[in-house]
């Protein structure tokens, strides 16, 4: 992992799930993917994790697929607003999405699309 978002050959390499990398980041009170800056999968299988300094700013509308309404609401970003970025990305919906970061002025930060099986 690098930067908030997952290296595609990540899980591979790991033989992990995207479902087990989560339920790691949580054992380790990481609640979202944005707060990490590195994660690495150490030869014992654990895995390490370098957090950002500071995530306050960013909003993690999407994660694993699903719009997360908390952070809708956190940053006051409406359907329409959302709607409007993406098609403004070249993404005519969120269907295919798997992580959409926003900055603090609302910008898109970071797509990325669901990692092909």
């Amino acid at each position: 992992m690098e930067k908030g978002s997952i290296v595609k050959d990540f899980l591979t390499v790991a033989s992990l799930t995207i479902d087990q990398l989560y339920s790691m980041l949580r054992t380790q009170g990481v609640g979202s993917i944005i707060q990490v800056e590195v994660g690495t999968i150490e030869k014992n299988g654990s895995l390490s994790v370098i957090l950002k300094e500071s995530t306050e700013k960013n909003y993690l509308i999407i994660s694993d697929s699903k719009v997360s309404e908390e952070e809708m609401n956190r940053s006051k970003l409406t359907d329409n607003k959302l709607t409007r970025l993406l098609a403004d990305n070249g993404t005519p919906n969120i269907e295919g999405i798997m992580i959409l970061k926003l900055d603090g002025e609302l910008n898109i930060n970071f797509i990325q699309l669901e990692l092909d099986e």
